[in-house]
């Protein structure tokens, strides 16, 4: 699906990320071509919201920031200055061996801005259950898969924020009423040109608020030979089954 991303949600309710400074710092310390080299196998897409070229929504002219170390000392200065405070954090991740080393590159990357990370690996299950009731700074995620970007709704909509420990289908607890509006209004209406125009105000207000880091796009292959038995069964990340003769999996 080339509307799926991978990114780093940020729980924008918790200490330090409810500073728009602590974010920024983060995002403009983040290199996401570096970080697609080595989980996506060097695709060259550059990732900068919500939406791929041909959705709704897709906009070059976006306000997501760019990799810049500059900036992001600027930001982490600017945290420091007002909390007295370093950026310190922790980043949940998943137990296997891939995701942990593309982990370690982020936590290496945003060390040379002075932002101190470390990181918990969980089962998918319980990751999943720490992120939607809020009990995480950042955590490894994709999502946004969705055709149609109003599927995406519950993920942006302030109703899907509520108090923790309570579930939240939106995960960084970004609330803003811009976001809010231009969901309703976009699936208030059938005309394709107003609802591109709202989607665009979703992604451009997504990255002013940086309440996800954006990484990459996966490439998901399914492929089947005659030779391959014995996979009858087999189920991928949705649940799915797939065919005795035919495997799913992400580069």
């Amino acid at each position: 699906n080339d509307g799926e991303e991978d990114v780093v949600a940020i729980n924008t309710e918790k200490v330090p990320f409810d500073d728009l400074d602590a974010r920024l710092a983060l995002a403009y310390a983040t290199d996401a071509q570096k970080w697609r080299e080595i989980a996506e196998a060097g695709t060259q897409h550059d990732v900068r919201g919500p939406f791929a070229p041909g959705q709704l929504g897709f906009s070059k002219d976006d306000a997501f920031p760019a990799f810049d170390l500059a900036k992001a000392k600027e930001h982490a200065d600017a945290y420091r200055k007002k909390t007295g405070k370093e950026i310190e954090t922790e980043i949940l991740t998943t137990n296997n061996v891939d995701d942990r080393t593309q982990v370690q590159l982020l936590i290496e990357q945003w060390a040379k801005v002075g932002i101190k990370a470390t990181y918990k690996s969980a089962e998918l299950a319980e990751l999943i259950t720490l992120t939607v009731l809020g009990q995480y700074q950042l955590v490894t995620w994709r999502n946004f898969g969705s055709p149609d970007p109003d599927g995406d709704y519950l993920w942006w909509h302030s109703s899907g924020v509520l108090p923790s420990p309570q579930i939240s289908t939106n995960v960084a607890r970004l609330k803003d009423t811009a976001i809010d509006n231009a969901l309703d209004e976009a699936r208030g209406t059938t005309d394709a040109a107003k609802r591109d125009q709202a989607y665009q105000v979703v992604a451009k207000k997504l990255n002013e608020g940086v309440a996800y880091i954006w990484l990459g796009r996966p490439t998901w292959v399914i492929a089947a030979v005659p030779q391959v038995q014995g996979l009858s069964g087999a189920r991928h990340g949705t649940g799915s089954t797939l065919g005795a003769k035919s495997w799913i999996t992400k580069l």
